[in-house]
């Protein structure tokens, strides 16, 4: 029994395309690419519709998105470093002069993943425009 790609959405097929055993199955490959190729085109097309004042829009609040989500974290991690202070639930929280390396590892991962959320909006905004 063969699935019915024809139901499934793009981020599935991406899925199913990674995963699925090429040389097992290489006729449902070839069907998976071919919805894959309709379903980019069907937005490619939908995307050249949409009006450019409101692509503009689209693009600055992208761009407001991730600068904002860097510039809190870049708030956030400078006040952790200046006050030598993580806070966490108990109240205690994970002070500088306790565990040096816990806190700067944990201001490292806090730091890192201000950043990769800002790259991750301004990738989801920008990948859908620019092709």
């Amino acid at each position: 029994m063969q699935p019915d790609f024809s139901k499934y959405d793009l981020e599935e097929l991406e899925e199913c395309l990674r995963s699925i055993d090429h040389s097992k199955y290489p006729e449902r490959v070839s069907i998976i690419q071919e919805r894959l190729d309709s379903l980019y085109a069907e937005e490619q097309e939908r995307i050249n519709n949409i009006p450019e004042q409101e692509r503009e829009k689209m693009d600055r609040g992208g761009r407001i998105g991730g600068i904002l989500t860097l510039v809190i974290g870049a708030i956030l991690c400078s006040l952790y470093l200046y006050f030598g202070k993580i806070p966490t639930r108990s109240g205690d929280g994970l002070l500088r002069e306790e565990n040096p390396i816990m806190f700067y590892i944990f201001v490292g991962v806090i730091g890192w993943l201000f950043v990769c959320s800002a790259f991750s909006v301004w990738k989801k905004r920008f990948k859908k425009y620019r092709a």
